[in-house]
């Protein structure tokens, strides 16, 4: 069954194992070197037998392409380089007390790879060059440790408000030099000014300090049209009208306000549904605000709050303007917390939720998260919505980034402020991340 079976074979290659066949390779031998069969004796055996084994022989066309003559005779295998022409150049660097780095280069010039070794053979020894260096003065200008080293630390009850305000007014200002989004960075860092000056109080008793700023920045945010209803036609009101009517006429009065609503006279719908039950009331109000207001508009947001049902104004659907919201997310906040209600802070917790959930607004979420009475839960979980102030730690591609310099500094920040008005306050979990920042100090 053998494709080789019918082939006639030379008989030298049916030598028995008794008879040790010469090396193929033989041809590669240096004059004076020993043959390879000795270098390698297991290379040898195992060549033999796989000749001389039960399988079939190859074919002689192949021994005869393969034989001692067809390899060149004057073959030279490659040279190894050494040790010394591998070497990478590189400089000497010892880090010492006080910030500093000593750096000596290598000695010899032949070390550099420049020259061959022939020339550099020739070269006298260099005496060293060494140079100190403080590191404080070569990353002045380096962001991070220019953070490290602007942080009034360590913090407690008896250091001046005014170390802590100044920090975060520098702040501020270096935010609305570089970054991407600075007045979310801003707002956030005056939210924690106000914090810091009313001893930790972000609740209703200080809302008017955070209405002021987002006053002075009036002229600076969003506007646009509010109102989308249509305006009725006279003939067609009038006649709606006529029905609505009849049907209270019946006594059918979830029927005259369903009328109403439906012919957009929406005076008559919502005086005849709080005749009817609140849920009958809530639900004209709801489809009032939809059909005559912008969705995502402070006016909606809040009349969404006055009917307890701001759940449905941030829930999926056709008619919600997401963009709205986000461009106009400082009105929404100022409308809120200056018509402080029953809702007002479930409504703060959403529209922050939403903002950080679908425009990737960090900044502008921790800053509703605060006022909506949340603070920074330090253990992640599924459902933690800040874990540190100013850092996302959801972003699945930089999980490492949300523990920042200046994220750890804010929380820090809001804690010193808590302090201020509870001696008492304290925030366990923070304790990790305190020991992260010394290791960041002593680095």
């Amino acid at each position: 069954g053998s494709p080789f079976s019918n082939q006639s074979f030379p008989a030298s290659l049916h030598t028995p194992p008794s008879q040790p066949m010469q090396p193929m390779f033989s041809s590669f031998q240096q004059q004076g070197s020993e043959p390879l069969g000795k270098q390698y004796p297991s290379f040898d055996s195992n060549f033999q037998q796989s000749w001389t084994g039960q399988n079939s022989p190859p074919s002689a066309s192949f021994h005869t392409a393969h034989s001692p003559a067809s390899f060149p005779q004057s073959f030279q295998p490659p040279k190894v380089p050494s040790l010394e022409e591998l070497r990478v150049p590189c400089p000497l660097v010892s880090f010492g007390f006080g910030g500093k780095m000593l750096v000596m280069f290598t000695r010899k010039a032949k070390s550099l790879n420049i020259l061959t070794p022939e020339q550099t053979s020739q070269l006298p020894d260099k005496p060293a060059d060494t140079v100190l260096h403080n590191l404080a003065h070569m990353f002045k200008d380096d962001p991070y440790f220019r953070a490290l080293d602007a942080f009034p630390a360590p913090l407690a009850s008896g250091n001046p408000k005014e170390e802590v305000v100044k920090y975060l007014q520098d702040c501020a200002r270096s935010a609305a030099d570089g970054e991407v989004v600075p007045h979310e960075r801003e707002a956030l860092l005056q939210l924690l000014q106000i914090a810091v000056a009313s001893s930790g109080d972000l609740s209703d008793n200080n809302y008017e300090a955070v209405l002021q700023y987002i006053r002075q920045r009036d002229n600076r945010m969003y506007k646009s049209a509010l109102h989308i209803a249509k305006p009725l036609d006279p003939a067609a009101a009038d006649a709606a009208l006529h029905r609505v009517q009849d049907l209270l006429m019946q006594g059918n009065r979830p029927g005259a306000m369903n009328e109403a609503a439906a012919a957009n006279l929406w005076d008559q719908a919502l005086l005849i549904a709080t005749m009817v039950s609140k849920a009958a009331y809530q639900d004209v109000v709801e489809k009032y605000v939809k059909a005559t207001l912008q969705n995502g508009s402070p006016l909606a947001m809040l009349h969404s709050c006055f009917n307890e049902r701001t759940d449905r104004m941030f829930a999926p659907g056709p008619e919600r303007n997401s963009a709205f919201t986000y461009d106009s997310w400082m009105e929404n906040v100022a409308i809120l917390i200056a018509n402080n209600v029953k809702g007002s802070n479930k409504a703060l917790l959403q529209l922050g939720d939403q903002l950080h959930k679908e425009h990737g607004g960090v900044e502008s979420s921790h800053f509703c998260y605060l006022l909506g009475g949340l603070e920074p839960e330090l253990h992640e979980t599924e459902k933690t919505n800040m874990l540190l102030i100013g850092a996302n730690h959801k972003n699945p591609q930089h999980r490492i980034e949300y523990l920042s310099v200046q994220s750890i500094q804010f929380t820090l920040v809001y804690e010193y402020a808590r302090q201020l008005g509870n001696p008492q306050f304290t925030m366990p979990l923070l304790i990790a991340y305190r020991f992260l920042y010394a290791l960041y100090l002593t680095e």
